[in-house]
């Protein structure tokens, strides 16, 4: 039993100590995810490229890699065929953090209100 105090000490440390990390969201943990990067409303599609109009009225051009995770608000994937004008996204980008960004922006996971175009956010 004295090898469990300690082993519990650097759980409860090690679980403080990544709370400010900039996590990026899964599936699985929505609710543990740093803020996103960009909120707003994807304007066009070229190839690797989304613009999005911010919430702010700024476009902003991100890539996609073969590495970006898109799903839903509710877990279900979205294929790049399934991109399409007025869709509302949360982006995060690949790197550290949102105010440190690497250039080209380059998104690392995009979450989708739905995969219907106007749809809005079923949780503000």
């Amino acid at each position: 039993m004295e090898l469990a105090k300690p082993i519990l000490l650097f759980i409860a440390l090690s679980t403080f100590a990544n709370a400010n990390e900039y996590a990026i969201p899964s599936p699985d943990q929505m609710n543990k995810t740093s803020q996103p990067c960009i909120t707003g409303i994807v304007n066009e599609i070229n190839e690797d490229t989304l613009s999005i109009e911010t919430n702010n009225s700024q476009n902003i051009n991100v890539q996609l890699s073969e590495s970006t995770n898109m799903f839903t608000i509710y877990g279900g994937i979205v294929f790049k065929h399934q991109l399409q004008p007025l869709l509302n996204v949360k982006v995060w980008y690949k790197g550290n953090s949102c105010k440190e960004p690497k250039l080209p922006l380059t998104a690392n996971t995009i979450i989708f209100a739905s995969k219907k175009p106007g749809d809005t956010w079923p949780i503000k």
